[in-house]
């Protein structure tokens, strides 16, 4: 099943082009790394999946529906929000209403704090709300976060953590990751990769963590001025694929200068 298809789509910066004409489609399931040299235009990419960036020329569809998360490579800040609360947000309204009951239900005693809690409550009920309580607080147990500490609190790496819950408690269909493994230890790492592995749906990951890609990746996309090639395979496969297709390329360029020669002596 096909997720989302780029048509002949272009973008340019300036002067600089990041995509000329590029095709790409992500299937249901498919698993792509995403690399290229810094600069290129690997986390536009990801934006225009996201439709947060739109496209000079060609055309992007999503399948009607789709349920896409996206982790970017910035880490959030480190204010007052608890952990809690931004992995509820991923649920927007009604997470908001799930985040404002739980801290008022803790404190609540006057009149207006308990006609507000009730107010909460029954938007909370009518649109079922408390399944999705139940599926934050089975994700923060999985991730091992703590509810009620701050972000404020929390080292870059377990910010991250957090971040990755919020993507992920939404059941994505496509799940994009820019540079995942940043402010990550070792151990974070090795972390990551577990609940990558058992993440089910479609995965398109940007990342300089070769160890990661060979783990995660059945599909290799290079961007390269502008061009987007293919590679199916891990990455391993995908540095034998690349210096094949540079050997035939730098073969080529020898052959026609070869022919060009020929004919100016003819």
């Amino acid at each position: 099943m096909e997720l989302i298809k780029f048509e002949q789509c272009s973008l340019h910066y300036g002067e600089q082009v990041l995509m000329d004409k590029v095709d790409l489609s992500i299937q249901k399931g498919q698993k792509i790394c995403l690399v290229g040299r810094n600069g290129t235009g690997k986390s536009t990419l990801l934006k225009l999946m996201m439709g947060d960036v739109k496209p000079d020329g060609g055309s992007i569809w999503r399948r009607q529906g789709l349920q896409m998360s996206y982790l970017e490579q910035d880490l959030p800040t480190a204010d007052e929000l608890t952990v809690y609360d931004v992995v509820a947000s991923a649920y927007a309204e009604l997470g908001d209403c799930l985040t404002q009951y739980r801290s008022l239900s803790m404190i609540a005693s006057d009149d207006a704090s308990l006609n507000k809690l009730a107010e909460l409550q029954q938007i909370i009920e009518t649109q079922d709300g408390w399944q999705l309580q139940q599926k934050i607080e089975a994700t923060l147990s999985r991730f091992n976060l703590d509810p009620d500490v701050t972000m404020g609190s929390l080292s870059g790496g377990w910010r991250r953590r957090v971040l990755l819950a919020k993507a992920l408690v939404v059941d994505p269909e496509l799940l994009l990751l820019d540079e995942p493994t940043n402010h990550l230890d070792i151990h974070s790492i090795e972390w990551l990769e577990q609940q990558l592995a058992a993440y089910n749906g479609a995965l398109v990951v940007i990342s300089h963590d070769r160890r990661l890609l060979q783990q995660l990746g059945n599909r290799i996309a290079e961007l390269d001025r502008g061009l987007l090639w293919f590679y199916n395979g891990t990455y391993h496969d995908f540095i034998d694929g690349k210096e094949k297709r540079l050997e035939e390329a730098v073969s080529y360029t020898h052959l026609q200068a070869h022919e060009t020669s020929l004919h100016l002596v003819c």
